[in-house]
């Protein structure tokens, strides 16, 4: 690859690894990264050689990137470990699972139903949901705050654990329908109180988009997976669009 390219590349590059590592890592020690060889099982030496430095300065374990031009794909690479510690190398053709895609999905989609006028950036929890019991502190926060983790929200409902193996306490008689949980995580959740005013801190959130879900559901009167597919995955053409953890989507034998 064109070492030009490259280089007019590497600042936005390196803004998309810095928010991907914000929005999808956990809070973890340093780490010291260990130098990588650059093979061929690499990908395109150029961008590997720029992703290693990258990675190098970051104090990244393993880092992947590609480039598409004009909805082609330029180049791609990969550079580092599988596991921290392990010279165990990354290679071009690892499976990555991308944490947090629905966040992506569920901004698309408020803001598409913005543009056609079913909802505005400034609407609140107080307008989807003017009869909810919640604290005074949630009456004024907006789609917007919830969806840019700035609405005061800590990162669940219940800490301790990865968002998915927390036991919640839902109410088992009003049903299991994922739209059924969803409102019973706002109920529980506008009865805590926040860790910081809204609009003022940013604190990565899962709550928030949960929430804002639960909004548009409200909003809409359709569920979430509803909305999705009228208005993303069907418009796109997302054949392979799904639900849940992606490994439960892959067969074991």
């Amino acid at each position: 690859m064109d070492n030009h390219i490259i280089r007019r590349l590497a600042p936005i590059l390196l803004g998309f690894v810095c928010i991907g590592f914000l929005l999808a890592c956990e809070t973890s020690p340093p780490y010291n990264a260990i130098p990588a060889p650059v093979t061929q099982e690499s990908g395109d030496a150029d961008l590997a050689e720029l992703l290693n430095s990258i990675r190098i300065e970051e104090r990244i374990p393993g880092l992947a990137a590609a480039i598409i031009i004009d909805s082609k794909l330029h180049s791609a690479a990969a550079v580092g470990v599988r596991e921290t510690g392990m010279d165990n190398w990354l290679t071009v053709n690892d499976k990555f699972m991308i944490g947090s895609c629905t966040k992506a999905f569920t901004a698309t989609l408020a803001a598409i139903l913005v543009e056609e006028g079913r909802l505005s950036w400034l609407t609140t929890i107080r307008d989807a949901f003017p009869n909810l019991n919640m604290l005074p502190e949630y009456e004024n926060i907006t789609i917007q705050q919830l969806l840019s983790h700035r609405a005061g929200l800590p990162k669940n409902l219940k800490e301790g654990k990865a968002s998915w193996l927390i036991d919640y306490g839902f109410d088992e008689k009003h049903g299991s329908a994922p739209e059924t949980l969803r409102l019973q995580y706002l109920e529980k959740t506008v009865q805590n109180k926040l860790i910081s005013p809204p609009g003022q801190v940013i604190h990565y959130s899962n709550s928030g988009y949960i929430l804002a879900g639960a909004i548009l559901e409200k909003i809409e009167g359709q569920t979430y997976e509803e909305l999705l597919e009228e208005k993303i995955i069907s418009p796109l053409d997302l054949a392979t669009a799904g639900y849940g953890p992606p490994a439960a989507l892959i067969p074991t034998s």
